[in-house]
């Protein structure tokens, strides 16, 4: 499983920096860029942090896909 990639690929589909993330889940630089590297496992707990960080589900951050609404779509096509 490529949590850590997963991850950091949404964070910057997102474009969101380490600090960003740093700031919402309340984790050290350090173990969050172990975790991007897939130096470091990631528990549940930490898994749900940066799901909800990032602004996606746990299903989302697992397989690596973002499921953007329609209105987000199309909003993105006209700018």
């Amino acid at each position: 499983m490529k949590l850590g990639k997963n991850i950091k690929a949404i964070r910057k589909i997102k474009g969101m920096s380490v600090r960003t993330i740093q700031r919402l889940t309340g984790y050290n630089y350090q173990a969050l860029y172990h975790i991007e590297r897939e130096e470091r496992g990631i528990s549940i707990t930490k898994l749900i942090a940066f799901a909800k960080a990032l602004g996606c589900t746990m299903e989302e951050v697992v397989s690596g896909t973002i499921n953007h609404p329609k209105e987000e779509i199309s909003n993105e096509k006209q700018v």
